[in-house]
This record gives structure tokens, C-alpha cells and sequence, in this order.
């Protein structure tokens, strides 16, 4: 399964539902996200080697955060990557590891994939602008 598949086939008010849930500091910017559903809805895709990985992660006591990566080829530093700037279109190819699968709905999955996506941003003009800040 890749995340178009799971795009492709999940409405907006779950998703929706899923943002507030986990990222409520964020509900000002929930047309921003859903501007970005409605885009990935339209995209194509663009193979790549990563696959999706999701997973909650516990911290002491009962608080948590999620991690989402993209598993590839083991280097020096192990096969987990930072995957927020990569093309949208790769990230709509990417396979769901099915560890992501069991322990997230499809709602949840999209919903943190779109929190990592527009992390430096909500369009490629302000993530790539954003990136060559942070590399100067």
C-alpha cells in the first residue's frame, strides 16, 4: 500500500478529526492542510526508495510524540531519514510500513504524513525558500 492509495481513498473531515486530535495548536491551520490534501489528491506520484515508517513513540509517564521516517538503505548512520522536504511526489509513492499500517488508521496516517510534509511549510515555494534559510 502507498500513501496516494491511502489518500485517495480517506475524506477530509476524518483527517481533519485526526490533525486536531494529535496537533491541536495547530487548528488555525487546518485550511492550509486541507489545501494540501486537495493538492496531493491531484498529484502524480514518483518512485522512491523510502518507506514510510510511523510510530508512537513513549516518553515517561503517559506522553508521547509521533516519529515518522523514511527506512532506506543502512549507511553509517543507520537506514531511518529525515523525509519532511522531500517532494510531494515521491512521499505519495512511498510504501507504508506494515508496522504503520496495523497501528494507525488510514485517517491518522495521513494526517501525520501531512504534519511532517508541511513542516517547513504549505507549498514548495515557501518549503524550498525555508530550506535555503536554514542552509545559509
Amino acid at each position: 500500500m502507498i500513501l496516494k492509495n491511502i489518500i485517495n481513498n480517506c475524506n477530509w473531515k476524518d483527517i481533519q478529526l485526526e490533525l486536531i486530535k494529535y496537533y491541536p495548536e495547530l487548528k488555525n491551520s487546518l485550511p492550509d492542510f486541507k489545501k494540501v490534501f486537495i493538492e496531493l489528491n491531484n498529484l502524480p506520484i514518483v518512485e522512491n526508495e523510502f518507506i514510510l515508517f510511523i510510530q508512537k513513540v513513549e516518553i515517561e509517564g503517559e506522553d508521547f510524540y509521533i516519529r515518522i521516517s523514511g527506512i532506506g538503505e543502512i549507511n553509517e548512520l543507520g537506514n531511518s531519514y529525515n523525509i519532511s522536504a522531500i517532494n510531494w511526489k515521491k512521499w505519495l509513492a512511498m510504501k507504508i510500513h506494515p508496522i504503520s499500517l496495523k497501528n494507525f488508521t488510514n485517517a491518522e496516517i495521513i494526517a501525520h504524513s501531512l504534519y511532517e510534509m508541511t513542516f517547513s511549510g504549505f507549498s514548495r515555494n515557501e518549503i524550498e525558500s525555508n530550506l535555503k534559510k536554514i542552509e545559509n
